[in-house]
């Protein structure tokens, strides 16, 4: 028997849409959702699956989103749509509507709160970037462990400072004051432990109200 797929969706901005339009090509030209479904219906049946659902992006944004099949064919069960979203339980009611129009489901339940009456997210921090000398810079150049599988590397380059953990990204920090650094790009915050003299011995990462200390490796 084809085993059942539970559809999980990624929201960003776009809510499901409910009366699907042709997709716009690199080429130019246009896919018709019809076209759409046979390619993804025909697909679903060749690899035996009973459920599934796509979206394609253009432009970065999602110009195509629909689920197809059911994800438990004995019991009828349709396609289960579930998000990782802070805000997704607050947008679930207005993405209901949108594919099935008007329905009977019980929203209300307890501590259901609909997105346009959920609180404004808080500002973010405000911070004044500060200028700091290479030399104090430098200071803060080195590896700072969290467990042996996480490290934290400080680099300088081009008078900015960027933290790396492992292999990820880089994220470039801006200072406030010779000990304190913000996030060029998001909320995160961290300061180093500075002696007298010579490089910072510890990273402190602020996460949440809670500071974590990383030691700095030889």
């Amino acid at each position: 028997m084809p085993l059942p797929v539970t559809l999980t969706v990624l929201f960003g901005a776009l809510l499901a849409i409910a009366q699907q339009r042709p997709v716009q090509r690199p080429d130019g030209g246009q896919i018709p959702p019809s076209k759409i479904d046979a390619t993804v219906k025909q697909l679903m049946e060749a690899a035996h699956v009973t459920g599934a659902g796509i979206a394609i992006f253009h432009g970065g944004h999602v110009s195509y989103l629909k689920t197809y099949g059911l994800r438990d064919v004995e019991k009828g069960l349709p396609l289960t749509i579930m998000t990782n979203s802070s805000n997704g339980e607050g947008i679930f009611k207005p993405l209901i509507d949108s594919v099935l129009g008007v329905t009977s489901f019980p929203f209300d339940w307890e501590g259901y709160t609909p997105y346009n009456l959920l609180p404004p997210l808080p500002k973010l921090k405000s911070h004044k970037r500060v200028s700091l000398t290479p030399a104090q810079l430098n200071r803060l150049v080195g590896r700072y462990a969290l467990t042996p599988d996480v490290v934290l590397s400080v680099t300088v380059e081009n008078g900015s400072v960027f933290i790396q953990e492992n292999d990820g990204p880089k994220q470039e920090f801006l200072p406030e004051s010779p000990e304190d650094f913000y996030s060029a790009s998001s909320s995160d915050e961290c300061s180093f432990k500075l002696a007298d003299e010579g490089p910072a011995r510890v990273m402190v990462l602020h996460l949440g109200g809670k500071d974590v200390e990383l030691k700095r490796l030889p």
